[in-house]
């Protein structure tokens, strides 16, 4: 029997993800719903496309193109840690095609709309920007990462269509530190919301807490 690697993904609930994209430079790997899956390279002059079903062997994931004699030709196996994957083992002929390491892109909802999405620096391996998505589209949440870690100003939204604060937090290599906000709207509309309370933090520890006496408005939409 031949081999080819796969990329194994265990999402945010420690779980594998069975509905999302990864990506490398040259490839793209589209892990289905339904147990299957589609690789393609992103450069069209070679065209390479290939496709077939994948399972979850612990920490591999392993893909494989059709049946023979009852038994499943697989096609590569990714070992994967939450975020990204390395190929341990190619079928000889397709191990200078494949990608050595390849990053979740995305994952999806059922529908096919984006719920997680995932901007990769090109320059720092663990550093990217996180976006999460509501069933409707909306986004939930903006998160940025140093080294895999919470960095900076994280953002949090109402369930709305304009981008409305829920709360902003401010984090220091994974722990808050710093200024957090939390807000309510004052309007069906959400066009504006209300700052209701403002705590701080230092590594990880509430340091202050106060709730502002005066409103102050924020703007959420300019339509």
């Amino acid at each position: 029997m031949r081999y080819l690697l796969v990329i194994l993904f265990i999402n945010l609930s420690l779980g594998f993800a069975s509905n999302c994209i990864y990506s490398s430079s040259e490839a793209m790997l589209r892990l289905k719903e339904d147990g299957s899956f589609v690789f393609y390279q992103q450069e069209q002059s070679i065209k390479l496309n290939m496709a077939g079903s994948y399972t979850w062997k612990k920490d591999s994931l392993v893909l494989s193109t059709y049946s023979f004699e009852g038994e499943n030709i697989v096609l590569a196996i990714y070992h994967v840690d939450p975020l990204k994957g390395n190929l341990l083992y190619a079928q000889k002929e397709y191990h200078k095609i494949l990608p050595e390491k390849i990053k979740i892109l995305k994952e999806l909802y059922p529908s096919g709309r984006s719920k997680l999405e995932y901007i990769w620096s090109a320059k720092n391996e663990g550093d990217y920007v996180l976006y999460t998505y509501k069933l409707e589209g909306y986004i939930s949440s903006i998160l940025t990462y140093e080294n895999y870690l919470l960095e900076g100003r994280q953002l949090f939204y109402l369930d709305n269509p304009y981008l409305a604060l829920q709360r902003e937090e401010h984090y220091k290599a994974g722990v808050l530190h710093g200024n957090c906000y939390y807000f309510e709207p004052i309007d069906e509309r959400y066009y504006q919301v209300n700052l209701v309370l403002k705590e701080k933090y230092k590594n990880g520890k509430l340091v202050s807490r106060k709730q502002p006496n005066e409103t102050t408005l924020y703007c959420t939409s300019f339509q």
